[in-house]
């Protein structure tokens, strides 16, 4: 072997060298492009939101869902408080998960992921723990189909939060709330037929102050659970739940309660609302006709006025029914 070729003298030997030196500093330079380029795109714009949810214009220009004939659903035994399922589920996660105030998307930003600061609103006086985990709640209440998609996920991520536990409750198409249908009045919170011969239309609102829903909590009357209940979330933060388009009660528009468990803790308490033009289509057919005119639309409901278009459903006909879904977020 010539010495120039073992110890890389001569001119070839520099050649090589300069080539061993261009190939150890080509990966730096590799690396170098690919952050940047990682960089660019994790910079860019969200995507925008999906245009293939329906309109609330075209949702009532379309034809009038049937009312659910279905009344299968008995109400199933209690066995353990909302608030154990809740404790149950933070025993079972990793320790760790801090709560605090939580946020929701807006129908708009539903499909984006991005996450908004949703109002704490307030339970009202007709929340029970019932311990009730099911998904349909109806047990067989009349009314418009409506299955709402909800999905539970964290503020500053956006990312899926599982084994949160929600609860739903809201009244009948006759405004009545299951517990209270004793205390309740046509004309104030529930608007069933006069118990035992008692006022006609034009009662008190409902006990908490004015806007029918603000603090303190009335005594139950009896020991029904119609529209009442809780799940927890799945892997991806979603829960599932059948019921009904809900009625309407004098001082307040259409809504949903909700409330959000996570790590053995209350993290939202809040109230899920729906496009007025979509609820007067509703209420014009049976049986929700029969409870007569409504007096309060969003626009003048004073609980919607604090934060109630942060917690609007995006609504889109399904069938004879509609689905309402939404993202709620928490910091946990």
């Amino acid at each position: 072997m010539q010495p120039s070729a073992a110890m890389g003298g001569g001119r070839h030997g520099r050649s090589r060298r300069a080539i061993l030196r261009l190939g150890l500093a080509l990966p730096s330079v590799g690396l170098l492009a690919a952050c940047g380029a990682s960089g660019a795109s994790g910079s860019g714009s969200p995507p925008a939101p999906s245009s293939s949810a329906a309109s609330s214009g075209g949702s009532v220009s379309a034809s009038t869902p049937a009312v659910s004939s279905s009344a299968t659903n008995a109400p199933p035994s209690p066995t353990a408080s909302i608030a154990s399922l809740a404790s149950g589920a933070a025993s079972a996660k990793a320790t760790g998960q801090a709560t605090s105030s939580a946020t929701s998307s807006s129908p708009a930003a539903a499909g984006t992921g991005a996450c908004v600061l949703s109002p704490e609103m307030t339970d009202g006086p007709y929340y029970i723990d019932e311990g009730l985990v099911r998904n349909d709640i109806t047990e067989g209440k009349p009314g418009v189909p409506l299955q709402l998609r909800l999905t539970v996920q964290s503020a500053g991520a956006c990312r899926p939060i599982a084994d949160a536990t929600v609860e739903l409750w809201h009244c009948d198409a006759g405004g009545v709330y299951s517990g209270y249908s004793g205390a309740q009045v046509r004309g104030a919170p529930g608007g069933g037929p006069p118990p035992n011969g008692g006022p006609q239309p034009g009662g008190t609102p409902p006990p908490g102050g004015p806007g029918a829903g603000g603090g303190g909590h009335a005594t139950p009357t009896d020991k029904l659970t119609f529209l009442r209940g809780g799940q927890r979330s799945d892997s991806a933060g979603a829960v599932t739940f059948q019921t009904i388009y809900p009625g309407w009660y004098m001082g307040r528009a259409t809504h949903i309660h909700v409330k959000v468990h996570v790590g053995g803790a209350v993290v939202h308490t809040g109230q899920l609302f729906m496009d007025d033009a979509i609820s007067d289509a509703v209420y014009a057919q049976a049986p929700y006709a029969a409870h007569g005119k409504r007096e309060t639309t969003n626009a003048n409901d004073g609980i919607y006025a604090s934060g109630g278009a942060q917690s609007m459903l995006a609504l889109s006909m399904a069938g004879s029914g509609y689905v309402g879904s939404i993202v709620l977020g928490v910091n946990a």
